[in-house]
Order: C-alpha cells, then structure tokens, then sequence
C-alpha cells in the first residue's frame, strides 16, 4: 500500500460482527461466513470495509439493497460493495462470505511450529495488532470501530480452542469441532484473537472468582506455574489500582512457539513468545524471571489502557503503550519490593528513551498517522514506550500518586468501552489534582526531545540559576527555542517545583549538608548538568562514600554517557568519573559503568594496547567484586546479588581476566546439562567457551542451540555463539541466518549481535545486502523491518561504515515501514562519526601514557 486512505469508521460504524470460520491446519487455509451490523453514516452508493490477503469474496444470501459488484482495492485494503442506489443513512446488516490462507509472516492468521513425541506440529494463532484484522475477515479494521463479536470456528475435532471469551457451545460432526465463544465486550478489531492446537495448562483462580489459565505446548507445562502465579498477582494489583474490575470472566495465557513481539494484550486471550511466559523454576535466571514478570504486567495493564478504554486513531498509541510500559514496573515493584524495579526502569527506559530522544529528528509521543502503512512505525520501543512512560512516572511523581489514582479511576468510569484522546486523560488527572495537567504536558507529547538544563549553584548559598535547551546528541545541529514546562525533582526544598522559561532562578528554602541534585532519582526528564566545579565536586565524593542514592548514581554516569557524546566532556572524563565508582554494590549502576566502558571501547576497536589499558581500568574499578560473589549460586542470595554476579563475571570475562577464561571454560568442560550451571553465571560460561575455547566447545554449542532446550536457555547459546572471533565460526553463523534452525522471530537477535560484535560485523552487513530480498518478504509487515537500519545506526562509528549504510538505504528510505528508521539511523551515525572524530586521539594517549 502507498495511498493514503479515509477513515472507514465515518461512512460506516459496526455494532456486532457474527463471524464463522472453518479452519485448516493442514491445507494452512481457511473461510469463513461473516454478517456485520452496523449504521450507515454517509450516502454514496457503494460501502467500504477494509480487507486484506484475502483470496476470494463473494455476496450471499438475500439483499435488502441489490449489490451489483464487490470490488477489491489491494492498494487501499479496501472492499468496496457497489449498490444500483444511494446507500442512504441507517442501520444496515452485510453478510459476505471470504476465502484466505494461512501464511507464515506472523500476522494474521498463522502457524507455528513445534515437535512433540518426535512429530513435527502446529498450532495455529492470530496476531491482529495493528491493522491485520482485515487479513481474517472483512472488517471496518480501525481502533475506533468498537463493537461485539460471536465467534463460531470449526477446527480438527482433537485440538483445544481458545478465544477472548469463553466457549458457550462445542459439537462435533464430520466437518470436526465447531466452538461458539460467548459474545465479547464491545472492542477493537485488533484485539480479537483465538489460538487452535496441542496444548496444555495449569489454571488458578483470583479473588474476584476470575479464572487464570495458563497454555502451552505439551512439552512446556512444567514451566507455567510461575506466569500463573505472577498473572493472578497483577491481576488482583490492576484491580485494586485502578478500582475497576476486569470485565470477563476468564482469562488465558498462551506461549506461542512463533510469536513476532513479545505478546500480545487481546482481551482475555493473552499471547506471548515462549521466553517471555515460560520460567523453570529450578534453572531460570533471576533476570528472566524479572523479564516474564514485566511482560506478564505489562499485558494485564492492557485490560484496562488499551482494551477497557482504547486510543481513537493510532497517533495516540501511546495512551496504550505508554501506559503500560509504566504500570508495568508499578505492579511488579508492588509483588516483588525486593527487586527495586524502579531502579531498572530509570536506567534502562530512561536511559534507552534519552538516547533515542537526543536525535534531530526523532518522532514525537503524539504522532500523526495517515495511513496503515505508518502504523507499524509508531511503536518505537524508545520512544511511544520508554519515553512515553517516563513522562507518566514524571507527572505520577508531580502531582502525587493519590491524585494520579484517583484521575485514572475516573478516566476508566467514563470512558469504558470507548475511545480517547490525550485530553480526555488530562481533564480526568486535572480535576483529581487540582493542576493544568494539560498545559504542563502539552509540549511532552508534540513536541520530539527533552532539555538539558544548566545548574549554576555554589555549594552554601539559596539562589540556583536555571537555563534549559533542547539536547541533541550531535553539537552541529540546532537545537531551536522550544521551552519545556519542567519538574525540576530537586533533592532539596525550593520555592519553585516547575521550570517555566528557557532561564529561571529558585531559592533553597532549608539548610542541607548534601549537594543539590535535580531530577532527583528519574522523577523528571532531562539532563542536569553542574557548572560550578566544587559543585560536581561534592557529589563525586558523596558518590565516592555512598551517600548518594543509587538512582542518583547511576543517573549521574548515565547523563555524562550522552553529554560526552554531544561533545560537552570527553570521552576521557567520562573515564575518570567511571573510576570514581570502585567497589560499586548495585548491580543497577554497574550496567551504567559496563555502558560507559564499553561506549569508551568503541573507540579503540582492534588497538591491541589501548584495548588492555581500557581492560586494567575496569577490573581496577570491580575491586574485589569478582572474587566476592564467585561464579556459583548459594541458596540465601538476594536477588540483587544474583544480577551482580551475573553481571561481574561477563564483565570480568569481556575484560580479559585470564583467572575467569580460566574457570569458564573449566565449568563448561564439566558441564553435562545445561542446569548443571549456576543460573546466573550459565551464559557466561556459555560465552567463554564461544570466544576461547576450541571447535569442539562451538560446535557443542551449536548442537546444544539446535536440540531441545527452553527458549531462555535457546537465547542464552545463541548470544554466546554470536561472540565468536573465529573467522571460520562466524561463516557458519551467517550461513545459518536463512535456515529453518533460527526462528523468524529471533532472526533479528542473531543478526543484531553479529553486527555488534567487531570481528563478525562485515561479514553480517554483507550478509543483509545479498539477502534484501528475502529480508524484505520475511519482514516487510512486521513492526520489526526497520530496525535493520535501526541496529546499524546504533553500531557503526566510521567514515567507511556511514558511507556503506547510505549507499545501500539510499533507495529504500522512502519506503513508508523504512523511512523513520533509516533517516534516525543516519543521524545517529553522523553523531557518533563526529564524536569518534573528537575524542579518538585524546583517549588514546590517556590510555598509553
């Protein structure tokens, strides 16, 4: 598609769709039977519903209003019914009848492949989000288009079938088993689903009597309790959140063996790929079941933001996604306290959000969509979900998180089973904390970028001057006028809590011995930075003493990451402040550190002594971490030593430490099954025997990848094989990339770390160039096509590389699924040719001096 399309939802508005499909698994096609009722808002002669992929659709039954020719619009995903007469204004019914396959792009409706009991085997699922509705049935495929559904499919008489509400009716004939579902609420067509197939489950029951049940394939079922017991657990947070009951009565939870995303929020039919669902209880990492956990909230936020009340159009998608990127962390820093998951979100959707946000021409919250084509664009996991749900956890913090609570519940009571904008969450938080919600947010949502704001302060006196411009990572380009009504989030009492003007002062209204902070612990968005030098001075030596949070300590290392890139310090300060972080404890600040070290590192690719200078410091600033936290796991470890370990020993390992290569491939050697290894430190192990050890350790390692192993234990293997840097072992990588061995949806992964890693990078650039177009079959209507120029943009560095990328997007940015990406990605380039420019020779002679 290339034309821009009208809205359907003006011409004709849907009230229920009664939808029957016959589905074959065998044959991977499907038809169906579908009667829409609905009100006519326009008068010319013909009718548009929107439709896609499908192969055949034909007029049945008797009409009310002779229909003389249905016609397919494939650029527009349009079918229009032609009538004799004008179409005038009133409820109508149409009633069609449709032929499809079953394709394998994971969109739509699908298969995917597992093996049970030796046996190759299917399930079939949908995935619907954004506009692939239209590639089941005929549908007005639009967000606003709410209405109810009565599912009827046929399916082989001896597979289970699942859908958003439960079954009402099943009879078998020689046709095989048909099941009617019970009619669901009022909804969005992106939200219906069903999955049909081999499965099985385990089921729990949440204090509102609602039923959680967890599926998977057969193989699997040993690995559901935990997402049974985290989806009750949300279930019952969101409620009591929100005071607003989940309106179903069920709720099921599949992991898909193919899944494109991460899951999938339809009302009660929940979907997931298998690494984000499933945990062993006994061999998962602390990190993987921190990550289930986050997705499994993230999904349950949606029942309310998103499917409860959903966005009018796609430009508001982050009313959904920015929402639940949030709420996420809220829930499960409410079941788990002893993760500090607050902590994680501010280093990483903070961080991951400013970084992308530092772009000249980066897209905004709110962002204007005219066609379907641009849909798959908006989801930008930096932008519509990292930023957008650090401006939310801003105003949660700003206006207080009663008043927050309290606007969200009075969102939900009056905007149930309906759409909305911005403004209509604005009022709703506006009259619960008595504040101009919309005037302090405004400029958040439309306008791309965030400030950075000078602090000019001596240690001692009241008065602190202000200025705030727009940060752009690339110091060539303009930063403009824009002024953001800023919470400042001081550490200390001041008369002002807002920054109204591009300059401002405030006064500190107590005596306090601790240095002034702003944005004190991730509560706002922007970068502070210290002009006075005895001021960064006092806050280098609380962090030297621990006296400083550790929000505050990693968002200090954090912020110097992104301005050095700017060209506001050097690369070589932000090493000098690095070592300021010796014997660090929080596992949360040492992935800031592991992030500065390893952006220093890029600049000294293949300098044999620079590299081992740069290797020196980083062991010096773990101390004696290393040796503390050992490799194996004990039984009384908290959850934050775990992530330290974890996080050490690849530390120690990536800088060389002879002593850790040693025990690594010590341990691997050793190793009979993979949870003969400690959970934490299994990928490091893993890794050694990848980057150190002999053909035999990487050919295990592949055979391992291609036999029966979990999907955390699948990605784990495939992260450690992809740091190879033997010429011969990367071959056998890129050889593998089209190959039934690596799942479409982890080709990305693969492809992402061989990029990533210096010694296989060529030969992965190489690989995307001759295979473009099997790469643009595989993925052009996945949300995921962009970031193959996304992934370069954030990896090269070089002349050579920027003029590589150009010449090969050149004719494809103007592709509307490749645009953004492409355009960002050249940005980010620029910016890190000119930073590598700046910075290369100084860092060098600091590291040989």
């Amino acid at each position: 598609m290339s034309q821009k399309v009208a809205r359907l939802i003006n011409q004709f508005s849907p009230d229920n769709y009664k939808l029957l499909l016959k589905i074959d698994p065998e044959q991977l096609s499907f038809e169906g039977e579908i009667v829409i009722k609905g009100k006519r808002k326009s008068k010319p002669s013909d009718l548009k519903i929107t439709s896609a992929s499908i192969v055949k659709h034909s007029k049945d039954g008797d009409q009310n209003i002779a229909i003389k020719r249905i016609n397919n619009q494939n650029t527009l995903d349009e079918v229009r019914l032609h009538a004799y007469n004008l179409i005038v204004s009133g409820d109508y019914t149409i009633t069609m009848a449709f032929q499809g396959a079953i394709t394998k792009p994971m969109n739509g409706i699908y298969p995917c492949f597992f093996k049970h009991n030796a046996k190759q085997k299917k399930l079939i699922a949908t995935q619907f989000e954004s506009h692939h509705a239209r590639e089941a049935f005929p549908c007005i495929d639009e967000p606003e288009a709410k209405a109810s559904y009565d599912l009827t499919i046929i399916s082989p008489a001896d597979q289970t079938v699942l859908s958003n509400t439960p079954i009402n009716k099943q009879t078998t004939s020689s046709e095989g088993l048909t099941t009617t579902f019970e009619t669901t609420p009022k909804m969005s067509s992106y939200l219906l689903a069903f999955v049909i197939g081999e499965m099985d489950h385990m089921e729990a029951t949440a204090k509102n009597g609602v039923k959680v049940t967890c599926y998977a394939t057969p193989d699997q079922k040993n690995k559901l309790a935990y997402s049974v017991d985290v989806a009750v657990k949300s279930l019952e947070f969101f409620e009591n959140y929100f005071q607003i009951k989940y309106p179903l009565q069920k709720l099921d939870m599949v992991a898909l063996p193919d899944f494109s995303s991460g899951a999938m929020e339809n009302w009660g039919l929940i979907t997931y790929r298998e690494s984000a669902m499933l945990i062993d209880e006994n061999s998962s990492s602390v990190e993987s079941k921190q990550h289930v956990a986050l997705v499994i909230a993230h999904e349950m936020s949606h029942q309310w933001f998103g499917n409860l009340v959903t966005m009018r159009w796609w430009d508001d998608l982050w009313l959904n996604e920015s929402f639940a990127n949030m709420m996420e962390y809220r829930a499960i820093d409410e079941i788990y306290p002893e993760w500090h998951i607050f902590e994680s979100f501010v280093a990483h959707e903070g961080f991951s959000a400013k970084r992308r946000d530092s772009l000249k021409d980066v897209q905004s919250v709110h962002c204007d969509v005219a066609h379907p084509d641009e849909i798959s664009t908006l989801f930008d996991p930096s932008i519509v979900y990292a930023k957008g749900g650090t401006l939310l956890y801003m105003l949660m913090n700003y206006v207080g998180e009663e008043a927050f609570k309290k606007g969200l519940t009075n969102y939900f009571n009056k905007h149930q089973y309906s759409n909305t904008e911005a403004n209509d969450l604005w009022q709703a938080i506006s009259e619960s904390s008595s504040k101009n919600i919309n005037l302090l947010m405004q400029n958040w949502l439309v306008q791309p970028g965030y400030p950075i704001v000078e602090v000019d302060w001596k240690p001692g006196t009241k008065t602190v001057s202000l200025k705030q411009k727009r940060f752009l990572s690339n110091p060539n380009d303009n930063p403009g006028d824009t002024v953001w009504k800023l919470p400042i989030a001081s550490n200390l009492k001041t008369d002002k809590d807002l920054l109204n003007e591009s300059s401002d002062k405030l006064r500190i209204d107590e005596d306090a011995a601790e240095a002034l902070i702003l944005n004190n612990d991730g509560k706002s968005y922007f970068i502070p930075t210290y002009k006075q030098k005895e001021h960064l001075d006092n806050i280098i030596s609380d962090i030297k003493n621990k006296k400083v949070s550790v929000i505050n300590r990693l968002l200090l290392l954090d912020n110097y990451n992104l301005v050095q890139r700017a060209g506001n310090v050097q690369t070589t300060e932000l090493i000098e402040l690095a070592k300021a972080y010796k014997g660090e404890p929080s596992e949360t600040v040492w992935s800031a550190i592991a992030l500065s070290l390893s952006e220093a590192g890029r600049l000294i690719e293949h300098d044999t002594l620079e590299e081992k200078a740069l290797n020196i410091i980083a062991l010096d600033i773990m101390n004696d971490l290393p040796e503390n936290l050992g490799w194996l796991d004990r039984p009384n470890d908290d959850s934050q030593t775990l992530r330290l370990r974890s996080l050490i020993n690849a530390l120690a390992v990536g800088n060389k430490s002879k002593k850790h290569i040693k025990q690594g491939l010590s341990m691997f050697k050793d190793m009979k099954i993979p949870s003969d290894l400690p959970a934490s430190t299994r990928s490091t192990v893993y890794a050694c025997a990848s980057i150190y050890g002999t053909d035999a350790d990487f050919g295990r390692l592949l055979k391992m990848y291609s036999s029966d192993l979990s999907a955390e234990e699948k990605e784990e293997v495939a992260s450690a094989i992809c740091q190879t840097k033997n010429e011969k072992h990367i071959a056998q990588l890129i050889d593998l990339l089209k190959t039934d061995l690596i799942r479409r949806q982890n080709l990305m992964s693969w492809f992402a770390s061989l990029l990533r890693n210096r010694h296989s990078r060529n030969s992965a650039w190489k690989w995307l160039i001759s295979n473009w177009q099997w790469v643009e079959e595989q993925f052009a209507s996945d949300k995921s096509f962009g970031y193959f120029a996304r992934i370069a943009g954030s990896v090269f560095s070089k002349d050579e590389e920027q003029k590589k990328f150009i010449a090969f997007f050149d004719d494809k940015k103007d592709i509307i699924a490749l645009k953004r990406d492409v355009q960002l990605a050249s940005q980010e380039i620029e910016s890190r040719v000119n930073w590598r420019k700046r910075n290369q020779d100084d860092l060098r002679k600091m590291l040989t001096s």
